[in-house]
């Protein structure tokens, strides 16, 4: 049953790729799917239940062991960057000078928090870890991402970058569901365990629903298409690059810090991952306050194409972990 299960999900994946190509105006901002609210909601969704599923004690033993926060942190922000920017060294003869700016923008966000505790749970990992790793990953890009972005750019920012409403928006969209959840299971626990059981479930769907809407976006806004052939076939072959060694060097570096086997599962989504919807309104933010907004399209791509290719990597990689989980 798990496997029949588990190639569902897997065609459902490719199903939302295609149905992105064919059918990307319900799924592309503005669409009538809404993806901009529905998307927030479904990271809500994700945490409510897993603060339904996990007790408190469970949650707050996320904090430990501080070598994987800062396994996942030293991947986020210095390791991922530095294997960029070797990648970028060859590649950069032959890449648009906004493209390999777009890498390196990339290779500085903060890892998801959705997909990778969707991932983490369906892998069968440690799930308070993941969060405590990928929250803590979120509030040091509000600081760190502004500072080597400008810095990068060369220029002065000319207006506020929207710090607090990140912090904001945060709260609201991890936090306060997980306490929410926590509050109904100390007076409702049966219940809530009742519902906490339909968390593979909601996990996939909204995993898939987001496939769906990153390429629809990308495929809406005719961004890809800015891109002459040859520089479409290198920002698609250097992502791939980018992702493929990047995931293979944290699932490897991971050994070497003794982790059991549900912890470097956990480090392998808090650490491999990069976020399209905390990522990209910081960058816009950023961009627009720099007054370089017009330049944003191009730089935008490599993300727009790393964002569903982890995903789809990610999912793939869920059954082989279950299954054989040293990898």
């Amino acid at each position: 049953m798990h496997l029949i299960r588990q190639q569902f999900f897997m065609v459902g994946l490719f199903g939302s790729l295609l149905l992105a190509l064919i059918f990307p105006d319900p799924g592309a901002q503005g669409g009538w799917l809404r993806p901009e609210i529905t998307t927030k909601l479904g990271l809500a969704c994700i945490f409510f239940i897993q603060g339904l599923s996990l007790a408190t004690e469970q949650l707050l033993s996320g904090l430990r062991p501080v070598r994987l926060h800062l396994f996942c942190l030293s991947w986020n922000f210095i390791w991922f960057p530095l294997v960029a920017g070797l990648l970028l060294l060859p590649l950069s003869l032959f890449l648009d000078g906004e493209l390999c700016l777009g890498l390196i923008l990339l290779s500085i966000l903060p890892t998801t928090i959705s997909s990778a505790t969707a991932l983490t749970s369906m892998a069968d990992g440690r799930v308070p870890q993941v969060i405590i790793s990928s929250v803590l990953s979120n509030l040091l890009a509000v600081f760190l991402v502004p500072l080597v972005c400008l810095f990068l750019l060369s220029a002065e920012s000319g207006g506020s970058i929207p710090l607090l409403s990140v912090f904001i928006e945060l709260s609201f969209l991890v936090f306060l569901p997980l306490v929410l959840a926590q509050f109904l299971r100390k007076f409702c626990r049966s219940g809530a365990l009742r519902v906490a059981k339909s968390a593979v479930v909601v996990s996939q769907s909204i995993i898939l629903f987001m496939v769906y809407a990153s390429f629809a976006e990308s495929v809406q806004s005719g961004v890809l298409f800015e891109l002459e052939q040859s520089d479409m076939f290198v920002v698609l072959g250097a992502t791939a690059l980018l992702l493929v060694g990047s995931s293979s060097l944290v699932w490897l570096s991971s050994g070497w810090f003794i982790f059991d086997l549900k912890e470097r599962i956990a480090g392998f989504y808090g650490a491999g991952q990069k976020s399209l919807a905390n990522g990209l309104p910081l960058l816009k933010s950023i961009f627009l306050a720099a007054g370089l907004g017009e330049m944003f399209g191009l730089v935008l791509i490599p993300l727009i194409l790393f964002h569903p290719s982890q995903l789809i990597l990610g999912a793939f990689l869920v059954g082989r972990f279950r299954a054989d989980p040293s990898g």
